[in-house]
Order: structure tokens, then C-alpha cells, then sequence
């Protein structure tokens, strides 16, 4: 009994020390877990204060970038308040501008009215007994007189054209100049033909559309700059004895130049000047002279040349008596109608009765060419060399007698 009260001792002993030595190893054991629980945790606590910092830092970036910004938006701000009072000036200059250019576009159509009343007055003036430049004339026998009837003692000169001698006709002392015989001389112009109808046969107005336009392809193809007329009309085409017509007063004509803004050769001017109602709308309305201007010149001519009329109104005139539209430029209109239709609308087109016995086609060729060329836009009006020649031509070959 007494031995087995010392193992109990001893085992309680051992079981002491056994659990002494456990809860230390647990005690190591937690302390160990705890200082790498602390060690994480003041891991994580570093990261956090790092990406704290991080944080910190790039917010105060974006509130120095919040401030630049508002500085900007400021500066916008100030320079959009700026524009506007710009932007208000310049509309308030814009307006005055505009009131000076409306002011001054009226005063110049006044002015341009004048000027071309001006200008009319002119010429009815000048067409009306010379105007109001009275001109003396001589009698053969006075003439003679003033010579001394001695011409052949007191030739001054003889020229290409004739010869010039001293005359004297009171105290008076001048040169007069006598025409050649042997001279073809420049008889009338196509405007004192336009009125000679019993006699201005068909075939004589097609040669001289013919002249007219081949003069024309002459004068817009010369190297290196073409010629534009500026003045066609029918007062400024003159016939000699051999009723073979010239192309005359050349004061306004103008060298055409190229530029870089348009493949037309043109000549810019301030004042388009030219004779109402031969004269280019576009190149009135621009100031731009273009071969193209001569071009609506011969259009209107050509009309002439068909009715016998004056230019006022012709094209609408031309429209009217053939039944159709001023945007029809081809005569699609007429065309489409039967022989017998166009017959009739050509007859009521021409007045003379010696011309309606031309042949319809050539008619309504010559009545399409007129109204082609003196369309009011220029890109509507043909070439002359390469499409109104060939065709004129055609019917220059034309027999009125056949």
C-alpha cells in the first residue's frame, strides 16, 4: 500500500511536469503565433500608411491640378468675355460697313444711271445732224475755189488712201485730203443694211455672219493674249464697194490676260463700258471681259440678222414668235414640232417676205446659233472656232438660188 502511494506521488509528479512543460510549449507556441499575427499586422498597417501617403500625395496633386484648372477655366473665362466684346465689335463694324456699302452700291447705280443716261444723250447727240458739233459743208465748186484750181501745184502729200492739199477758204488756211479713186472705200455699215430689207438678201446676211464670226475666232485665238472687240454691234461692222464687211472700231478692245483663278483669259475693270443691249450682262454685272463677251455681242447681231430687228428685247421677242421658253436655249421646244408648225412660227418670226423663202433648217440654224450665243450666262453660250464655226460655215455654203 505504501509502494503504491509512491507511484501515485510520482505519477502525479510526472503528470505535473508534463503539463507544465505543455503549457509552456502552448505559451511559446501563442507567443510565437502572436508575434507573426503582429508581424502581418504591422505588415499591413505599413502597406496601409504607404498607400496612405501614396493617396495623400496624388491627392494633393489633383488639388494642385483642381487649381491650375480653375486658374484656366478663369483665364477662358476672361478671354471668352473678351471675344464677345470683340466678336459685338466687329458685328457693330459689320453693320456700319454694310450701311456704308449699301450707301455706296446706291450711289454708284445712281451714278451708273446717269452715266449711261449721259452716255445715250451722247450719242443720240452726236447721231442727230453730228450733235452738238456742227460741221461746215463744201460744194465741189468751193472747194476747187479754195484750192485756186491749181491741186497738182500744191500737193502737200499723197498717201495710201489719196492725197492731201493746202487749201484756203477766207483767212482760213487748212489740209484737205482727197480719196482715191483706185481706193476701195468703206461705204456703209451692217446697221444702214439692217434697214435696206427688199434688198439684204438671205445669203448676204449668212456671209456676213460668217466674216463676223471668223473675224472673232481671229481676235480670241492671237498669241499670246487673245483680243476681245468689247464693242460689237452693227454700226462697227463696215462693207467697201465689193460689199465685203470689216470689223472696225477697236477704242475699247482690251488684251485679255491669264491668271491663276480662272483658265478664261479676262480683263478686269472698275466701268464696263460697251453699247446697252450688246453688251455682256455678266461682264456689266463683274467687270470681267471675256472672249465670251463678244460672244453675246454676235448672238444678239445674229437675231438681227434673222428678224430685222432692233436689239431691245429681242431675245424675248425670238421666243415669244416661236412659241417656247427663254430657258429653252437649244429650241428643244421648237424642234419637237412638225415641219409644218416650225414653217408657220418661222413666218411670224420674219418680217420680210424675201426672207422667209429661206429653207426652215437654215433658218432655225441661224435662230438657235443667235439665241445660243447670247445666252445671259456665260457658261450657257458655246465656243465660237469649236462650235459655231462649223455650223455657220455649213450653211455659208448655202445657195439662196437654189
Amino acid at each position: 500500500m505504501g509502494r503504491e502511494g509512491e507511484y501515485e506521488k510520482i505519477n502525479e509528479q510526472r503528470l505535473q511536469e508534463i503539463t507544465i512543460a505543455e503549457a509552456a510549449h502552448l505559451r511559446e507556441q501563442a507567443q510565437k503565433q502572436l508575434a507573426e499575427a503582429l508581424n502581418i499586422e504591422k505588415k499591413k498597417n505599413d502597406e496601409t500608411v504607404e498607400e496612405l501617403e501614396k493617396t495623400k500625395g496624388e491627392l494633393n496633386k489633383l488639388k494642385q491640378s483642381l487649381a491650375e484648372k480653375e486658374s484656366q477655366l478663369k483665364e477662358i473665362e476672361q478671354t471668352s468675355s473678351e471675344l464677345n466684346q470683340t466678336q459685338e465689335s466687329l458685328n457693330k463694324k459689320e453693320k456700319d460697313y454694310q450701311e456704308v456699302d449699301n450707301s455706296y452700291n446706291k450711289r454708284m447705280e445712281i451714278l451708273a444711271k446717269e452715266y449711261e443716261k449721259f452716255r445715250i444723250w451722247i450719242e443720240d447727240q452726236a447721231s442727230n445732224s453730228y450733235g452738238m458739233v456742227r460741221f461746215t459743208e463744201f460744194t465741189p465748186q468751193e472747194l476747187e475755189a479754195a484750192t485756186n484750181d491749181k491741186m497738182n501745184t500744191i500737193c502737200l502729200g499723197i498717201g495710201g488712201f489719196g492725197s492731201v492739199y493746202k487749201a484756203v477758204i477766207g483767212k482760213t488756211r487748212f489740209a484737205m485730203k482727197t480719196v482715191s479713186k483706185e481706193r476701195e472705200s468703206l461705204i456703209k455699215n451692217l446697221e444702214d443694211r439692217l434697214k435696206d430689207k427688199k434688198t439684204f438678201s438671205w445669203g448676204e446676211r449668212i456671209k456676213i455672219a460668217a466674216s463676223i464670226c471668223s473675224a472673232l475666232v481671229f481676235l480670241h485665238n492671237t498669241k499670246p493674249n487673245p483680243i476681245a472687240h468689247g464693242d460689237l454691234k452693227p454700226s462697227n461692222i463696215l462693207f467697201d464697194v465689193n460689199n465685203v464687211c470689216k470689223l472696225s472700231d477697236f477704242g475699247i478692245s482690251r488684251l485679255l490676260n491669264y491668271t491663276n483663278d480662272t483658265i478664261t483669259p479676262n480683263h478686269i475693270t472698275q466701268l464696263p463700258k460697251g453699247t446697252p443691249f450688246y453688251r455682256d450682262p455678266e461682264f456689266e454685272a463683274s467687270g470681267q471681259l471675256t472672249p465670251q463677251s463678244d460672244v453675246y455681242a454676235f448672238g444678239i447681231i445674229m437675231l438681227q440678222l434673222v428678224t430685222g430687228k432692233g436689239p431691245i428685247k429681242i431675245r424675248e421677242f425670238v421666243f415669244r414668235k416661236l412659241q417656247t421658253t427663254l430657258d429653252d436655249i437649244n429650241l428643244k421646244i421648237f424642234k419637237e414640232r412638225t415641219l409644218l408648225q416650225q414653217q408657220k412660227l418661222i413666218e411670224k418670226l420674219l418680217e420680210d417676205a424675201k426672207l422667209v423663202e429661206w429653207p426652215i433648217d437654215v433658218a432655225v440654224k441661224m435662230t438657235s446659233l443667235g439665241l445660243w450665243c447670247s445666252a445671259d450666262e456665260r457658261k450657257d453660250r458655246p465656243d465660237l472656232m469649236t462650235e459655231v464655226w462649223s455650223e455657220i460655215e455649213s450653211m455659208n455654203g448655202f445657195d439662196p438660188n437654189n
